[in-house]
């Protein structure tokens, strides 16, 4: 009994040791199937000193579409969203400076400035003289920034749940950055659960062992985040006096419970830039995982009609 108790105790922390490592594995091994089983590739370029990782479907013959992910995400939001995508579109997927396989140095500049300046040199680096350009939050930021000082490379714009404008009401985050808290920072599992929850309203499935990862890398990455949110967070920049100028049509999409950036901003930009707006009362911050076939159908109706024009 003492023999077959030892062995228990040793089998349970083997398992304890290994369960992290293994939900790493897992969402990493799950990431890269769905990219093999959509038909996108691994590929890396240089912009500005940075080895730029990105996914691409190869077909640099058809019109380009840049899909930009929010902050602290990864290509990973986009795979579901960018199936409908691969017939008629040249896709690139980029991890930004900072995020998912790019990685992070605490020199880099993150702003999004920045940022906006790599993905339009990263389209130039690619051969395509323009693109659509997807961005969801943080990324919706970046490409309306593109659609204000890089037009001209602007075929269309589609922001979803984007930052950048000062929202009429405060978001459940709003609230928790003024009180002096960032979400986004996290020392616990508790602490990531909770934001985890503000993300989406219909999260798409994941075994508790990936979520479980996913809290230990938010944990493990607080200060390169903090570092990345103050970089790109800065009001003064914020774009709603510019709105007018963006040189290119738009489309906003927005989830009505997303807790991260209150849906009374879709107005902002709705005014700002006279265009269609689609609220959805049933998704949260991240309408691309939440409803992946909704999206895309929304956006290459976008374009369509864009084209049409």
């Amino acid at each position: 009994m003492i023999i077959l108790g030892l062995l228990a105790i040793a089998i349970a922390i083997a398992y304890w040791h290994s369960y992290p490592r293994f939900g790493h594995w897992l969402y990493h091994s799950g990431n890269n199937l769905e990219a093999k089983l959509y038909g996108f590739k691994r590929a890396i370029v240089s912009i500005e000193g940075i080895d730029h990782v990105y996914w691409h479907n190869g077909k640099s013959n058809k019109p380009a579409l840049l899909l930009i992910h929010g902050f602290s995400a990864s290509h990973a939001v986009w795979l579901r969203f960018a199936r409908y995508f691969n017939n008629d579109y040249f896709v690139i997927i980029p991890d930004l400076a900072g995020h998912g396989e790019t990685g992070f140095e605490q020199q880099w500049d993150y702003s999004i400035e920045s940022q906006a300046q790599r993905m339009a040199a990263l389209l130039h680096c690619l051969g395509c003289s323009s693109a659509h350009i997807v961005g969801n939050s943080m990324g919706g930021f970046i490409a309306a920034h593109m659609g204000r000082y890089y037009s001209n490379m602007c075929n269309s714009i589609t922001l979803i749940d984007p930052a950048g404008v000062s929202s009429p009401e405060p978001s459940k985050m709003l609230q928790m950055l003024q009180s002096g808290r960032n979400p986004f920072v996290m020392n616990s599992d508790k602490e990531f659960y909770e934001f985890y929850n503000m993300v989406m309203a219909r999260p798409p499935f994941a075994p508790k062992v990936v979520t479980d990862a996913l809290s230990q890398t938010y944990q493990a990455r607080s200060q390169e985040l903090a570092k990345i949110f103050n970089d790109y967070n800065r009001q003064h920049n914020y774009l709603e006096a510019e709105l007018s100028e963006i040189g290119c049509p738009a489309l906003v999409i927005w989830g009505a419970q997303d807790q991260l950036i209150h849906v009374s901003s879709a107005n902002v930009w709705q005014q700002g830039l006279q265009c269609t707006v689609h609220i959805w009362y049933d998704l949260g911050h991240m309408p691309m995982m939440e409803a992946p076939e909704r999206t895309a159908f929304a956006v290459k109706n976008h374009i369509f009609t864009t084209q049409r024009s």
